[in-house]
């Protein structure tokens, strides 16, 4: 969470990527997951398959949570835009 707080202080935008849960549908088709976060929950980038990565501030496996998501990349936005700062989130990606 250091870097979170310093880097709210000297960078315009954090950038989080959250790789989704199989759906119900995949899962019973035996689909593989391509994709994998790197690190600790929340930490360093995403992979896909072993030929392409990148690179986030936060990264989050399918395991984790929306909770989690938002403790960790919005609540302080949030703290901050009830106190008068602007912020954005913009949420993008597969929904259901």
């Amino acid at each position: 969470m250091y870097f979170y707080y310093q880097c709210q202080a000297e960078c315009s935008s954090i950038l989080c990527s959250r790789i989704r849960p199989q759906t119900p549908a995949e899962v019973v088709e035996g689909c593989g997951i391509c994709a994998r976060a790197g690190g600790a929950a929340g930490e360093g980038g995403v992979a896909l398959g072993s030929e392409r990565a990148f690179t986030f501030d936060y990264a989050f496996d399918p395991a984790s949570d929306q909770q989690q998501l938002y403790d960790t990349c919005v609540r302080k936005l949030v703290e901050n835009a009830l106190d008068g700062y602007n912020a954005t989130v913009l949420a993008y990606g597969q929904v259901g």
